[in-house]
């Protein structure tokens, strides 16, 4: 289990409370450091009333997720001190008020986890995209490349992702143009456990990344206007198609409008196969 602590005996507050942007975000919790560096907050999550359901949990959880930059003891003869990234999630149960710290760093695998903690990370495409197991919405993420954690043979559940950008704070205190994509799984008496990949998304531009954002967040507040929706499928690219393809609230003329506009013919398919079954 991540270590516990209360609010009285949390790491202390060393270091400047700062987000990706450079702002105080002005959090509830200690500020905390990643091992003995700067923290940089990099997103809010509380798990709603629908994703414990998913987890079988029965504590409500809001979780903070921290990155920075931690010196490898390694100096290189051009780029002079080498600097590997750590991540940490702090867990706050709603209930009590428990923060519980989950330090994550790479241990010899390509996700992040407690140092010690049993992962064996699969690969993506090895298995099929029905398999991916997620809370609110499926990754967007380059899956020739991607892995996501298990625990006992058993995936975690994708739970969120956070596009990094090219920021001053980012560029001296975490990393940049980079995708992390959060994971949680609850194991017996509900102990939480997280766990991250990240994604170099260099090839892509923030502005593409912003764009989808926006697009998302826009679907989320009018997927019941049918002339928003066929404005967003319009100007949407592939990866936004695919998000409304597996969107809980997909209603059947959104997938029949996804039929005709979709920018593939297999997504055009599947989508087709989809409002058919749909009421």
């Amino acid at each position: 289990m991540g270590k516990v602590d209360s609010v009285n005996n949390a790491p202390e507050a060393a270091m400047i409370c700062v987000d990706m942007n450079g702002k105080d975000p002005m959090l509830d919790i200690p500020w905390p450091e990643i091992q003995g560096n700067q923290a940089v907050f990099i997103e809010r999550i509380k798990l709603e009333q629908a994703d414990l359901e998913i987890l079988g949990s029965q504590i409500e959880r809001e979780l903070y997720l921290f990155g920075g930059k931690v010196s490898t003891g390694e100096v290189h003869p051009e780029y002079g001190e080498l600097f590997s990234v750590h991540y940490l999630v702090i867990e706050k149960q709603l209930n009590s008020g428990t923060l519980i710290y989950h330090p994550l760093s790479q241990n010899g695998e390509v996700t992040y986890s407690r140092k010690g903690e049993a992962t064996r990370p699969v690969c993506v495409d090895m298995i099929k995209k029905k398999d991916i197991l997620f809370l609110r919405r499926p990754p967007r993420w380059n899956a020739s490349e991607a892995s996501i954690p298990a625990c006992n043979g058993q995936m975690f559940h994708f739970c969120s992702q956070v596009y990094l950008p090219q920021t001053a704070t980012n560029r001296k205190s975490l990393t940049f143009v980079t995708t992390v994509f959060l994971f949680v799984h609850v194991l017996e008496q509900d102990e939480l456990r997280v766990q991250l990949f990240a994604q170099d998304t260099s090839e892509q531009t923030a502005e593409g990344h912003y764009r989808l954002e926006s697009q998302m967040m826009r679907f989320e507040e009018d997927y019941n206007e049918p002339t928003v929706v066929l404005q967003l499928i319009r100007a949407g690219n592939k990866l936004f198609h695919e998000y409304l393809l597996n969107h809980p609230r997909a209603s059947k003329q959104t997938l029949e409008l996804l039929a005709e506009h979709g920018k593939t013919k297999a997504l055009k398919a599947e989508a087709a196969k989809r409002a058919s079954t749909k009421t």
